[in-house]
């Protein structure tokens, strides 16, 4: 009776030190997926000094009578819709843009859509696959120049931190057109009110769709891009808001379940997405995840007005909205 003890008290001790250690293991690959995030940028801060009205002192900034200091427990992760398909061969351009931004100090997280036909800095290559010089036109561009889904993501990074005063972007996700159904099944399928008739997809404006594979790509990319109506990609990116924060609710709670899930998740979607975040930063990002509140409230857009060149509309953003916006997201006030 006492060696049939002696033997449970053993068999339960090794238990729980295996249980530990796999613990001490799985909390080193949090920790070292953190110490990844903050490691794929060489910029820990954005640059506002060229701000009319701004005074930049290293992490400080003197704006409007009121110090501000950068907030660096932000981690900013750049998603991006690419319009090319998985079988096609070419790169394709970055029709959505979103920089989530992720308070691990504040557990928050917001959500910046910025519009793909904004005018911004993009490094134009030559043939030879060498940057020729810097043009201000669409961003959405500046993925194409990619010989490669890695490298066009890096192009875009580039583009969107210079747009944005050099802010650091710790990490990028882009998904092409075939990946969405992926995505949305990953959910298990949204259920929102139409905001708008797509008439490839059966939807009628107003009406309660829970959205199939099909729907949803169609409702997060579809718009007449032959109109001769200016500015259509701001409907679009009003669905594509919609569409993001109900995903993120549905995805939210599944992780809540289960951290791990995320590393299913992004199994299942492999080949239509590409990415430079390594799987321990996304368990470090699936945990913090875990606590967050994120609701359509969350989701911002970065402000400015359409201008037409003969046939390609051109979003000019207004740079007063955006240093505000940058600051209220970026960065905490001083006493």
């Amino acid at each position: 009776m006492k060696k049939k003890k002696v033997i449970a008290s053993i068999v339960a001790v090794c238990f729980s030190l295996a249980l530990l250690s796999t613990w001490v293991m799985i909390f080193g690959c949090m920790k070292r997926g953190e110490q990844e995030l903050h490691a794929n940028t060489s910029v820990e801060i954005p640059d506002m000094s060229s701000i009319p009205g701004c005074v930049q002192n290293g992490g400080q900034l003197m704006y409007r009578g009121n110090i501000y200091k950068y907030d660096p427990a932000n981690i900013n992760i750049l998603f991006m819709g690419i319009d090319a398909r998985g079988e096609d061969e070419s790169i394709g351009q970055a029709d959505m843009l979103a920089l989530v931004v992720i308070n691990t100090e504040k557990d928050t997280v917001k959500c910046i859509c910025i519009n793909r036909d904004s005018i911004g800095p993009v490094a134009i290559y030559d043939i030879s696959g060498k940057a020729a010089t810097t043009k201000n036109v669409q961003i959405a561009l500046a993925y194409s120049y990619g010989k490669s889904q890695s490298e066009g993501r890096g192009l875009e990074m580039n583009t969107v931190s210079k747009l944005l005063h050099g802010i650091p972007i710790h990490g990028s996700v882009s998904v092409d057109i075939d990946g969405i159904g992926g995505i949305n099944e990953l959910a298990g399928g949204i259920t929102l009110t139409a905001l708008e008739d797509v008439p490839k997809a059966g939807i009628v404006k107003g009406e309660e769709v829970t959205l199939n594979d099909e729907q949803a790509m169609y409702y997060v990319t579809e718009r007449d891009s032959a109109s001769t109506d200016i500015g259509t990609n701001e409907n679009r990116m009003s669905r594509q808001k919609q569409y993001i924060s109900a995903w993120c609710d549905a995805v939210q709670q599944q992780i809540k379940k289960n951290p791990f899930k995320i590393f299913k998740m992004y199994d299942s979607v492999q080949g239509y997405v590409d990415t430079d975040i390594s799987r321990n930063s996304m368990l470090y990002l699936a945990k913090v995840l875990k606590r967050v509140q994120f609701g359509e409230g969350d989701i911002y857009t970065v402000s400015g007005d359409y201008e037409r060149e003969n046939y390609y509309d051109k979003y000019l953003i207004d740079e007063d909205k955006l240093t505000e916006m940058m600051i209220e997201t970026f960065y905490r006030k001083t006493e």
